[in-house]
Formats: C-alpha cells, sequence, structure tokens
C-alpha cells in the first residue's frame, strides 16, 4: 500500500545487522562480555538483528519505511584481529548485510565494514563492497589494534 503524499518517507539510519557465527567469533572480545569476563545476551533477545524479517517487522510497527544497515560494531568488531582475519570478518558482514539489500532493496540501503588494520585491504573491500555489493556508505571502526 502506497504511502499518502502528505506522509513523509523515513529512514532510519542508525540500525545494527548481527550474524551467529560472526558474534560467536568476536564476542569475547567486546565491551558487552567484559571482553570474556561474562556472557553474551543470548540471541533470543537480539532476534531483529538477526532476522531481516524480523526487522522489518518492526520498522512497520514503527512506521520506518527505510533502515541503513551496518554491522552490530560492538558485538562484531575486527578491531582485534590481524588484517586478513579482519578481511574475511567483514567481507562476511558485508556480503550478508548486501543479501539483505538483495532480498529487500525498497527496506534496506547497505553498508560497507572495512579492516583498517592494512589500508590496502581497506581500499580493496570499499572497492568490492561498492562496485560489486552496492552498498552506499562505510562503517569506520573508532579503533584497530588496541585493546
Amino acid at each position: 500500500m502506497a504511502k499518502h503524499p502528505d506522509v513523509p518517507f523515513i529512514i532510519d539510519f542508525h540500525t545494527h545487522m548481527l550474524d551467529e557465527e560472526l558474534r560467536e567469533i568476536c564476542t569475547s572480545r567486546n565491551a558487552i562480555t567484559a571482553f570474556g569476563q561474562k556472557k553474551a545476551p543470548p540471541s533470543a533477545n537480539l532476534r531483529k538483528f538477526l532476522d531481516p524479517d524480523a526487522q522489518i517487522a518492526d520498522m512497520d510497527e514503527r512506521g520506518i519505511d527505510m533502515h541503513v544497515v551496518f554491522t552490530g560494531p560492538v558485538h562484531m568488531s575486527a578491531w582485534w584481529a590481524d588484517p586478513q582475519t579482519a578481511l574475511k570478518l567483514t567481507r562476511r558482514m558485508n556480503d550478508i548485510i548486501a543479501d539483505w539489500v538483495l532480498r529487500y532493496p525498497r527496506r534496506f540501503v547497505g553498508t560497507v565494514t572495512l579492516p583498517m588494520q592494512d589500508v590496502s585491504l581497506a581500499i580493496g573491500e570499499l572497492e568490492r563492497g561498492v562496485k560489486q555489493l552496492g552498498h552506499r556508505a562505510v562503517m569506520l571502526p573508532t579503533n584497530v589494534g588496541r585493546g
């Protein structure tokens, strides 16, 4: 159903996605778990971040037309990884977001996350993210290689 012309198109620019496998790899390296000192929240509590259909249902409930999707940086940051591992992890993040956008192009805009441990790897992933995956924004970590 089309919106009435007087109703604004609403875009949420702060929307996380999560992946269970990436979350498992990264969870002991984030503030939520006190860097592995406590248990991460159960996945059931994070369902809308793991499932695009659940996220769309939440969007509809709140009257949001589109989400700009990026990784859950606290849950899935690769700041701790060596360059090749960071590339592998961020590529997976970027591919999953691209899949969400491909499946729901009218609801999601993709954001590419970069492996900033190595500038040439980051440039290569930026090019892949924009040219091959179609992402339109960039997610940069606040720190790299520091605990």
